[in-house]
């Protein structure tokens, strides 16, 4: 077994939530106590990703927890990965994380838990910053860069399913998928992918994508899935949004928790399927309007709508 294939992973989720305070623009940061990986440091306000939870609850979960503070999450601003070596009783891993522009409550934020990896929170201003965390220095780059904290829109996905108790046998899997088009027809099209007999949904077509594996980044995972299974080179990828879903594995009884980072890219050429004992059946190029009237897995489905509805809107 490679060493990348012992990796502990752990995905969570994050808030970057802005304010103007007398003038000046001030982050929310949490502060990590003497037991977290990075003492001393500032962080965002979340955390680990639990089973069944979709990542926007994580938010509220983590926030609330953290700071005494009601959030709202907006979109998605992007997806990290990070390798990070072994340190005290932390062991070497990879930190995948989900930075979510979220509305905070008015008030003083004050830690809640007493037994979580934080010792401390406050607004700090962005021209005074403390030492920060990796996650942190992201979200600064972001603020730098014009996001700002958002309200989610009126068709972000809300809470996941809700399951309060991981089942006995049970697995989560984190995954990366993709939106891909091209208007290079008279119409644009979408690239989808039809899922062999042994997927729980067989039959349907799905975005192109799937599992990231150990050591990898969700983007990474994108482009080597992409290609896997069609072919294509996928172009002007930016991050879209994130999924969370629960179901059973098929023939094993297992019930799996995914979490899908959604990207949207464009390719161009001809599709076909490179790998021969994958979970891919067919690879075709099918017009939105077409697409709408084929069996499709819950996730191309809700994409597809959303799809819909910004073409008719533009």
């Amino acid at each position: 077994m490679s060493g990348s294939n012992r990796l502990a992973v752990r995905v969570g989720g994050y808030a970057l939530a802005t304010r103007d305070h007398e003038g000046s623009l001030e982050i929310l940061l949490t502060r990590c106590g003497p037991d977290a990986r990075f003492p001393g440091q500032w962080a965002l306000p979340g955390g680990g990703i639990e089973w069944g939870e979709h990542p926007r609850d994580t938010v509220v979960r983590e926030v609330a927890e953290e700071t005494s503070l009601d959030s709202v999450p907006g979109p998605l601003l992007t997806s990290y990965a990070r390798r990070v070596a072994a340190k005290g009783s932390f062991p070497e891993g990879m930190a995948i994380g989900m930075i979510f522009a979220a509305r905070v409550a008015d008030g003083t934020p004050v830690l809640v838990e007493n037994d979580g990896t934080s010792d401390l929170v406050a607004w700090h201003p962005m021209d005074a910053l403390p030492e920060l965390a990796w996650n942190a220095e992201a979200a600064v780059d972001l603020v730098r860069a014009g996001a700002r904290s958002q309200q989610p829109a009126d068709d972000q996905p809300g809470p996941g399913l809700g399951i309060p108790h991981r089942p006995r046998s049970s697995r989560r899997r984190l995954g990366a998928y993709a939106i891909a088009t091209n208007h290079d027809a008279d119409v644009p099209r979408i690239l989808l992918v039809k899922l062999a007999i042994d997927d729980p949904e067989a039959g349907c077509w799905n975005l192109p994508g799937g599992g990231v594996e150990p050591g990898e980044s969700p983007l990474e995972a994108l482009h080597r899935e992409c290609y896997e299974e069609t072919g294509l080179a996928l172009t002007n990828v930016t991050i879209h949004d994130v999924d969370s879903r629960v179901y059973e594995s098929w023939g094993t009884m297992q019930i799996k928790h995914n979490v899908g980072v959604i990207y949207r890219g464009t390719a161009r050429g001809a599709p076909e399927i490179m790998e021969t004992d994958g979970s891919s059946a067919e690879v075709a190029w099918w017009p939105f309007d077409e697409a709408a009237d084929l069996p499709l897995t819950m996730l191309t489905r809700g994409v597809l709508a959303g799809e819909l509805l910004r073409s008719a809107e533009g």
